[in-house]
């Protein structure tokens, strides 16, 4: 499994008690006919309570401060919160996402508590799901269909074989994953997970210890956690509240020294790498760094807990809109590359449907035109604004005069002001390169010129 996205770890809220906690009891009660001894993980979210409007004002302000879009203004984000207010309107209250399944097989299945007003087909389409009536006839259904139906006063949307398998599986009491919710809170989202033993138990012995970029440590601890709870509450002074229950006082010690180990190595990468381009994993990494610290994480008895406070959470959104900066910029200038690379393999293209030719076309637009480029290669995204979005260097010379391998720039990137991640360079002989330095650029440019005389 590819670990390029990181958890967000959010922080903590003890919960101790040898006996199961009424409020996890009641916060599972809605969804109980649906809970079986194979679910791990229970996601909770109050739909009315989430909060949205005060996070995202507060994140925006962070995103301007980075030189970002706000994200009240993405398209993505007023379309997912139109959803959240669509769901509220066709009747749903409370979803709950179940996950019994650790293979990844199927996916997780939604359970949405309906009010009085609910219309169940509506939320169906919502979801992109066909709604079964009570006499639907099912017998054509694919396994991986995604279809809606109710059961036990709950509607559960998901994959054709798991909605089935709810509607008739055995349910049982889970005094685990009870725990876990209480010590999430009421927050309006809480989250519980039961590691499968089985699961953990084969990352343990298939990765006894971390990879050096993550500190190395030994991953035995990981193994020893008996459940987690996880409360969201973003509206409020405490948004983030984590507990981490291990089988013992000395695991938890365990664990919170592998967690340290892994937040001093994250500390290491972002130092190493603020300067260069952020690579997908090194922003998590940030991530982790920033959660990790602000969280503040304490060992008490057997647990590994602690909280996120309102000077911590201004302190991770700040983070992860600087985060999200470099990797977008690191999206743009990949993206950049893309198209340089186009108009490289469009100058091998050129010459390869015409053996007869000899001398380098005339401008960019015919190469692209002549050799089926994407006409969209020649708008830099890094620039969009800058006209032509790249320059057009002409060899002078047939393509026999340059040797092979040649370091002959035939194209770069329009700019004005050296960018701070350097320029991309496309080569006659098809390579592309990230130039960091302006002076660099210009030594290229030269020795180009003088090839060219």
């Amino acid at each position: 499994m590819n670990l390029r996205k990181l958890l967000t770890l959010c922080a903590l809220l003890l919960w101790c008690g040898a006996s199961v906690s009424s409020a996890g009891q009641e916060m599972l009660a809605e969804v109980a006919p649906l809970v079986t001894a194979d679910h791990f993980v229970v996601v909770r979210v109050d739909v009315q309570a989430v909060g949205l409007d005060t996070v995202v004002k507060e994140f925006d302000d962070a995103l301007q401060r980075a030189g970002q879009e706000k994200l009240s203004a993405n398209a993505d984000f007023l379309a997912f919160r139109q959803r959240v207010n669509d769901v509220s309107a066709a009747g749903g209250k409370t979803l709950y996402v179940l996950m019994d399944d650790p293979t990844g097989r199927y996916d997780p299945m939604l359970a949405a508590t309906l009010d009085k007003t609910a219309n169940p087909a509506a939320l169906a389409k919502l979801f992109d799901a066909t709604f079964l009536p009570d006499d639907a006839d099912t017998d054509k259904l694919g396994r991986r269909d995604t279809v809606a139906r109710m059961h036990a006063g709950l509607l559960l949307i998901g994959q054709w074989a798991v909605v089935d398998r709810a509607a008739s599986a055995e349910p049982v009491g889970r005094q685990d994953l009870s725990r876990a919710m209480a010590a999430a809170g009421s927050a309006p989202v809480t989250v519980a997970v039961v590691p499968p033993e089985s699961v953990m138990h084969m990352v343990v012995a298939q990765m006894p210890n971390l990879p050096a970029e993550l500190g190395g440590g030994e991953t035995a601890p990981l193994g020893q956690i008996s459940w987690i709870g996880l409360g969201l509450s973003p509206a409020k002074k405490t948004p983030l509240a984590l507990t981490i229950q291990c089988e013992s006082a000395k695991a938890a010690r365990n664990l919170n020294d592998l967690l340290d180990t892994i937040q001093k190595a994250a500390n290491t990468l972002v130092s190493n790498e603020q300067d260069k381009h952020r690579h997908a994993g090194v922003s998590y990494a940030g991530m982790i760094l920033v959660l990790g610290s602000e969280l503040n994480l304490q060992v008490k008895d057997s647990a590994v807990v602690g909280r996120l406070d309102a000077k911590g959470k201004a302190a991770v959104l700040t983070r992860l809109a600087n985060l999200l900066a470099g990797t977008r910029q690191a999206a743009t200038i990949e993206d950049s590359r893309q198209n340089i690379n186009h108009l490289c393999l469009g100058l091998a293209v050129y010459f390869a449907i015409d053996e007869e030719r000899e001398t380098f076309p005339p401008g960019l637009t015919t190469l692209v035109k002549e050799t089926n480029r994407p006409a969209t290669c020649l708008d830099n995204p890094r620039m969009p604004d800058r006209e032509p979005g790249y320059l057009y260097v002409r060899p002078t010379k047939t393509k026999n005069d340059y040797g092979q391998g040649s370091r002959v720039i035939f194209v770069y990137e329009n700019y004005d002001t050296w960018p701070q991640d350097g320029i991309v360079v496309g080569f006659i002989d098809s390579s592309t390169n990230i130039i960091k330095t302006e002076a660099e650029f210009k030594k290229l440019l030269d020795a180009t010129h003088a090839a060219n005389r």
